[in-house]
């Protein structure tokens, strides 16, 4: 029995992150289910704002047939990457090679403006680490399929 795949049809860019989670929790345990979820994921990610990034963590573990191994495999064995993050929160999936644009989100993010930034640095070998690697948006962001165990906090 095949399913359908997740529907962003209508959805803005804080509900789509949403109904990916939505149709995750539906189809979690269908075999099928996780080809779609990193399918969609990809195509849609940098398209989404204010992901839920623990709930996401959760599925890339539970749909481990995970397809970007050529991807990865084109980027450094390790790698030196920054998570920006705003209000001193500690670091979540999303990091990027640009300290740059690490500084710019944790200051604010698309018209918000947050106090305490702070600025993550970790070293990683993307190969192993990484769930998705998106160069859209003027940026090379990786989204991890943990978070490192091993960072430090950088001034901005």
């Amino acid at each position: 029995m095949s399913i359908p795949p997740p529907d962003f049809s209508f959805t803005t860019s804080v509900e789509r992150p949403e109904r990916l989670l939505d149709w995750c929790d539906k189809y979690v345990d269908h075999p099928a289910a996780g080809p779609i979820f990193w399918k969609a994921l990809f195509e849609e990610w940098a398209g989404f704002d204010r992901i839920n990034q623990i709930a996401f963590g959760f599925y890339m573990e539970m749909f481990d047939d995970w397809p970007f191994a050529k991807v990865m495999a084109k980027l450094p064995e390790s790698v030196i990457v920054y998570c920006g993050m705003p209000n001193g929160e500690p670091p979540r999936h999303c990091w990027t090679l640009d300290i740059n644009v690490a500084k710019n989100f944790a200051a604010g993010h698309r018209g918000t403006v947050a106090g305490d930034p702070v600025v993550w640095r970790a070293e990683i070998c993307p190969q192993w680490d990484a769930a998705l690697y998106i160069t859209e948006r003027n940026e090379e962001e990786l989204v991890l399929r943990e978070v490192p165990e091993k960072y430090e906090r950088i001034e901005c």
